[in-house]
């Protein structure tokens, strides 16, 4: 992976990890806001869906057990999401940090890219008339003695 690939996900890992973070809290509301619906159909709080649906007859001391059984269900699932969304966001954004500074840790060694170009020029010389690799400090070529 090269660096600016890094930088650009790393960058982008970031990003959704913040928009989960923000958007966490609404989405378990409304995960929640669902189970109650369904805990207050259970009790009798809405009498004319309750009469067409299930008959009526619905109290607080007579609930549907159905009704109260998804309740709980559905608030543990808004528990599970909002663990889900929190932690995850938490392990994407240090990923995408990661990443992020890999890439820019990367794209500014130590040497500067003159240096390097000097250093592979001498790491690989090669002798024009035979073409063996010779050594950095050579004044002659060990193949066929070409001076240097």
């Amino acid at each position: 992976m090269n660096n600016r690939t890094m930088i650009i996900l790393g960058a982008i890992l970031i990003l959704v990890s913040l928009i989960m973070l923000i958007s966490r809290e609404s989405v378990v509301d409304s995960i929640h806001s669902k189970a109650s619906q369904f805990y207050n159909a259970a009790i009798g709080g809405n009498k004319s869906a309750l009469d067409q649906v299930f008959g009526g007859g619905r109290s607080i001391f007579n609930p549907d057990r159905r009704l109260m059984e998804e309740s709980k269900r559905i608030h543990k699932e808004a528990e599970t999401v909002d663990k889900l969304m929190n932690y995850g966001s938490y392990a994407l954004g240090a990923i995408g940090l990661v990443l992020l500074l890999a890439g820019l840790i990367k794209q500014n060694p130590n040497k500067t890219s003159s240096e390097e170009s000097d250093n592979e020029s001498k790491e690989s010389l090669f002798c024009p008339d035979c073409g063996v690799k010779l050594e950095a400090k050579v004044k002659f070529c060990p193949e066929c003695g070409h001076e240097f």
